[in-house]
């Protein structure tokens, strides 16, 4: 469950547009493919598909209710990432959008408004994560060619993906380096500060590595990057505005043989370190 919901991005993949709130009601819920269910003639109950729902506040804001009443009345498909203290929400079924205004008539209180997300049966690309790389698959192996699945390889090294050993993985610079690097992950909040880590097994001498991590605009535009090495291991990166897509970079020397496990990328606090759901 999403505890502490920080900034919500509510936008249309369609288009870009993007609607960012920052001012988040304590109050909500979210569900996650809850089975439904139904009854038959014998008095039977059968399984009938998943439902899932996220029900929001965000207070008084007439530059994002305008656009999210737009949203609603011409039945726009959206999509919603969330961030809380610890995880993400990341809201990846194209749905329709139902707001509702709050009128609070008691002194020193704000008005707000009420958005609730749906979707029941058929797929739900839903998923709560603390670490993104956990995303539409990334770091598995579904095709069991001994690299993880959705990345991108450069250079000429050699890679090693053991997927029953703590998702380990060894980067071979020889002879002229290596690099590997995420698909596009979707998550358009801007002004909130990622943290990355490459997790890497001990081993001696240690080995050099770069991680870079980019922000892309919707144009599949660079807005930023930042990089950080084996000397300070841990990169905290903060998303500027228009970000849209994030993207992930391990690069390995031309000699060196790199071993670690699933890398981190996630919201920041205290203890990010090998954290693997």
């Amino acid at each position: 469950m999403l505890s502490g919901i920080r900034k919500i991005s509510i936008f249309d993949p369609a288009t870009g547009i993007t609607v960012q709130v920052n001012q988040v009601v304590p109050e909500g819920e979210l569900m996650i493919a809850k089975p439904l269910s139904l009854k038959d003639s014998d008095g039977e109950y059968f399984y009938d598909g998943d439902e899932s729902y996220f029900e929001f506040g965000i207070y008084d804001n007439s530059n994002a209710y305008d656009q999210l009443k737009k949203w609603m009345d011409a039945g726009t498909p959206i999509q919603i990432v969330a961030t809380g203290l610890e995880q993400s929400l990341l809201w990846y079924e194209s749905v329709p959008l139902l707001i509702e205004r709050k009128f609070i008539i008691k002194s020193g209180n704000r008005n707000f408004y009420i958005i609730r997300v749906a979707k029941k049966r058929g797929t739900h690309d839903i998923n709560v994560y603390s670490n993104l790389l956990r995303s539409k698959g990334i770091w598995e192996d579904d095709n069991a060619d001994e690299k993880a699945d959705l990345l991108t390889f450069g250079g000429t090294g050699t890679h090693d993906f053991d997927e029953t050993l703590s998702r380990q993985y060894t980067i071979g610079g020889i002879p002229f380096g290596a690099t590997i690097t995420t698909g596009w992950i979707t998550f358009p909040i801007t002004g909130i500060k990622l943290c990355a880590k490459l997790n890497q097994r001990l081993q001696s001498p240690v080995q050099n590595w770069t991680l870079t991590m980019q922000a892309w605009s919707y144009a599949v535009g660079l807005l930023a990057q930042d990089s950080a090495t084996d000397s300070d291991d841990v990169l905290e990166f903060v998303l500027p505005a228009l970000s849209y897509y994030i993207r992930f970079t391990i690069t390995v020397g031309l000699s060196d043989n790199v071993k670690f496990y699933l890398p981190y990328i996630g919201v920041e606090r205290d203890n990010y370190l090998d954290i693997n759901y």
